[in-house]
């Protein structure tokens, strides 16, 4: 496997430890992070272990030969990032079987890039790590395809455009697929976005209470009160999607009560 944007490498150093993967490359845009990377490898394992590690400098995918790992993780990178990242080049992108991807932020549009260039979400979960509730994403290269086919027929398949249909971002952001986590966190994760929307659409009301005084001519003041009306409706759409899963949720563990109570023996006197 591939680390890129490893760090302090801990990740690919429990992987090899643990014999998950019997080869890890480890690579970072930072010479200084690849140096904490090896110090840390040389502490926790032994001299021995060095003929199954590669430490490597350089942007992206690009310090990686073309099909020279099975798997990628790319984490703690935003998914605006991680979608240029995977642009550079696309034939190298798909030379790869599988990634792991946990986008810090803008997992919608890291899902509608996979989408339209073939991806396939495999799997969708979401993980505790310290305060932060993170999405981590699973998802396999295209078997066989050209960058020109797969770009194509994916804006073919949906006219929809991330970031301007408002319905298509809000169900990117939080899909379907985000159900089937069967994690604990899901609830409180969806709870905390939910908080997050609301805020940002309440702030944006605020501002639009009292547009004057903020140094504006007339021009830009329709041009701000036009941007921020889009970033408002945006964001209640987004909010109306996080009420439908948690909806959904609440009526599954309703539904789980009262099941739970007919399997349940009658007490008898």
């Amino acid at each position: 496997m591939a680390d890129v944007g490893t760090d302090h490498g801990f990740l690919p150093i429990k992987l090899y430890s643990t014999g998950i993967s019997p080869f890890v490359l480890l690579t970072d845009i930072s010479p200084g992070s690849i140096r904490k990377a090896e110090q840390d490898w040389d502490r926790y394992l032994s001299a021995e272990d060095r003929k199954h590690v590669s430490f490597r400098v350089g942007s992206g995918l690009s310090p990686i030969s073309s099909g020279e790992v099975d798997t990628v993780v790319i984490a703690g990178m935003g998914g605006l990032l991680i979608s240029e990242i995977l642009s550079e080049d696309l034939e190298k992108t798909r030379s790869f079987r599988r990634y792991v991807f946990q986008p810090r932020n803008n997992a919608g549009l890291l899902r509608d890039w996979l989408f339209r260039h073939g991806f396939r979400i495999e799997r969708e979960q979401i993980a505790e790590e310290g305060r932060f509730l993170c999405e981590i994403l699973t998802a396999s290269s295209p078997a066989e395809s050209t960058v020109q086919d797969f770009f194509s027929s994916g804006l073919k398949q949906s006219g929809e455009m991330y970031g301007i249909d408002l319905s298509y971002t809000a169900k990117m952001d939080y899909p379907d697929s985000l159900l089937t986590c069967g994690e604990p966190h899901l609830k409180e994760y969806l709870s905390r976005r939910l908080i997050g929307q609301e805020r940002i659409a309440g702030d944006i009301t605020d501002c639009e209470k009292d547009p004057e005084g903020k140094g504006y001519d007339a021009v830009k003041e329709d041009a701000v009160r036009l941007k921020n009306r889009k970033a408002k409706a945006l964001s209640e759409a987004r909010a109306a999607r996080i009420r439908e899963l948690l909806s959904f949720l609440e009526q599954k563990e309703q539904d789980k009560i009262i099941r739970s109570k007919a399997d349940s023996p009658v007490d008898r006197f």
